[in-house]
């Protein structure tokens, strides 16, 4: 057994004390990486550099994916040369490594961060080795050690070592500008509004906002102006619109494909076809912004009848009065995807309708620590794709997967050394059509990062946000209906409810909104999230639910003037005394034009997902659209998702 000196420098400053039999006691000593390390000096221990290398990783199942390195914004490597029992010679029993953001010393021993899980002391002069994780960026950290023997000795404080972790690398803003149309022309000028989506706190290229030009004579019709302009032959009057016409529309019915293509044409009088410009909107919406363009793909159209309409504008400002317009009724074909998230291997299973499309396992089939499902058209291409993360017992991982199971993509979230499970979303955050990937850690802490596909990889997009909730429930949408996605959170476990929104600003995810009392402030549980129109009323709504230690109590929200606000429809899915909680999803599952919401039981049992439509502030149950999951024996946790 050892008790530690104040230094080891040679024989003659060790401290001989004789307890039961002789023994030797050595402190163990704690130095930055720089200084030479001897494998004499029993319990010499080394803050190692930080790590930033990326290398394969063969996972479980014999695949071989790009690893990630150990994160230097939130990790430090330690390693050292394993202290003996007596001296140098023999083994000691177990290590007490801590960590603070202040020097440590014996009088703060007690409250520093005690290191879980340490590895064993192996024999004296053993070099041994820990990655430290979980750590804030840009931190300086301060380590220390104690060990102890198999009598219970243990030294004294070890000399301290300290690391600062690194920044966090924010990719630089990329600027997406949208402008209005121009000003009527006054005084020799026009104005217009720009806007950029990404919001960059310095923009550098901000189109013009002012431009000359020559003031027209308008007569009484608004849609048309009186201008004239100079052609071979002297001056020419131009007071006629042009006329527009659809060229190619769907069809007017029975559409399943997530995709709607439109191309139209102009004619006028005295501009060139190839100088129009043309505007469109779909249903009650906003006309688009003034484009030369000819055609437009819509996708993320709702079940029902849709009118199209696109109107033309001449040189001189002449609009067409009466625009091209086309009606059609889509019915889209839905999916829904299970995961298994506790009582069986981890698996998924792809349903359309009640038929079993696919089922496979997304990780080794000996994995049972679960898995969170969501899914999203990743690819621009209408067709939703599969996002599962990995729970706890294995390194965090997210997998990407097309229906029918194969493999597209996969990254570590949180480095290789992360382990305690993550939750999936997605949203489109900077509004550019192209959604990203929300991952959130599941438990303990409460940290949140973006990944968007960049340079034939997934990488952070955004600076990560910590939401201060012991693991994160997370969903994705614009619940703010500015055109943008945002990222809406809950406690993933117990703790007190709180309901939050985060918006991207920049570089940065800014909280939006909050609310502290989504259900009685005195409830401590964990809860799900899912978002969609329950109303059709053209408007994201916020639907929750506890996971877990409360009844399955579903709740409606939607974001009004920067604050959240409760809606009619609250119901408990199960008895209120079966205080389980539930797992959330939602889909057009009647194909009535507004989102359904599906449920399941928060606790091992029959895998079932019943639906629920919300009908003038009431929610009803459609048991004619229940899903029964994989086998009626299997007691099982599942979560879902919906796509098409």
């Amino acid at each position: 057994m050892f008790r530690p000196l104040n230094k080891l420098l040679s024989r003659h400053m060790q401290d001989t004390e004789t307890l039961t039999k002789q023994k030797t006691y050595i402190r163990p000593v704690i130095a930055i990486a720089a200084v030479i390390t001897f494998s004499a000096l029993a319990g010499f221990i080394v803050l190692g550099q930080v790590q930033n290398f990326t290398g394969n990783q063969t996972s479980g199942d014999g695949t071989t994916v790009q690893a990630a390195a150990s994160d230097p914004t939130t990790m430090v490597d330690l390693t050292w040369t394993a202290p003996g029992d007596d001296g140098t010679t023999g083994q000691a029993t177990s290590y007490d490594i801590r960590y603070a953001t202040s020097t440590i010393t014996a009088g703060n021993w007690g409250v520093a961060t005690s290191i879980s899980n340490p590895p064993a002391p192996q024999t004296a002069g053993t070099a041994q080795s820990m990655t430290v994780s979980g750590l804030q960026p840009n931190t300086l950290y301060y380590f220390a050690l104690k060990t102890t023997d198999e009598a219970g000795n243990q030294s004294i404080l070890s000399n301290i070592a300290s690391k600062q972790t690194t920044a966090v690398s924010v990719p630089p803003c990329v600027e997406n500008w949208s402008c209005s149309a121009w000003s009527t022309c006054s005084a020799g000028s026009q104005s217009r509004t720009c806007t950029d989506a990404a919001s960059c706190p310095n923009p550098s290229s901000q189109p013009p906002l002012t431009q000359s030009c020559t003031v027209p004579t308008t007569n009484t019709n608004s849609s048309v102006n009186t201008n004239t302009s100079t052609g071979g032959g002297g001056t020419t009057s131009d007071d006629v619109a042009p006329n527009t016409v659809l060229t190619a529309v769907p069809a007017a019915s029975g559409l399943i494909t997530p995709l709607f293509r439109f191309t139209w044409s102009g004619i006028d009088d005295v501009t060139a076809a190839s100088q129009l410009s043309f505007a469109y909107k779909l249903d009650s919406g906003n006309w688009s912004a003034w484009t030369t363009k000819q055609e437009v793909t819509l996708s993320k159209l709702h079940n029902g009848t849709h009118t199209f309409s696109v109107r033309s504008r001449d040189a001189v400002g002449n609009i067409d009065a009466s625009p091209a317009t086309t009606t059609f009724t889509v019915k889209l074909r839905t999916f829904t995807a299970v995961g298994v998230e506790a009582g069986a291997a981890a698996r998924i299973r792809v349903m359309e309708g009640k038929t079993v499309k696919k089922d496979f396992f997304p990780y080794e089939k000996t994995f049972q620590g679960g898995v969170s499902v969501s899914v999203a058209d990743l690819g621009g291409d209408g067709y939703s794709e599969l996002v599962v993360g990995s729970g706890s017992g294995r390194v965090s991982e997210v997998r990407l997967f097309r229906t029918d199971g194969s493999r597209i993509n996969t990254f570590l979230p949180f480095g290789n050394a992360y382990r305690d499970g993550i939750n999936v979303a997605t949203a489109d955050v900077d509004g550019n059509g192209t959604q990203e990937i929300i991952v959130s850690q599941k438990t303990r802490r409460g940290i949140v990062r973006i990944f968007g596909y960049r340079n034939g990889k997934y990488t952070q997009v955004a600076r990560e946000f910590d939401t201060k909730f012991p693991g994160v429930s997370v969903a994705g949408g614009d619940v703010t209906n500015d055109g943008k996605e945002d990222v809406v959170v809950m406690p993933a476990t117990t703790a007190a409810p709180a309901l939050a929104v985060f918006s991207l600003s920049g570089n940065s995810m800014v909280r939006s909104a909050l609310l502290t009392t989504p259900y009685n402030p005195r409830l401590r549980a964990s809860y799900d999230i899912a978002l969609g129109d329950v109303n059709n009323d053209g408007i994201t709504e916020i639907v929750t639910v506890p996971r877990a230690s409360a009844s399955a109590e579903v709740r409606y929200f939607v974001y009004r003037s920067g604050r959240l606000a409760g809606l009619p429809g609250t119901f408990t899915a199960h008895r209120a005394a079966f205080r389980v909680g539930a797992r959330i999803s939602t889909v057009d599952i009647n194909a009535d034009g507004k989102d359904d919401v599906g449920l399941s039981l928060g606790s091992r049992s029959q895998p079932t997902i019943n639906y629920y439509t919300l009908t003038n502030g009431k929610a009803i149950r459609l048991p004619a659209n229940s899903l029964h999951m994989f086998s009626t024996r299997d007691r099982i946790i599942i979560n879902h998702a919906s796509g098409v």
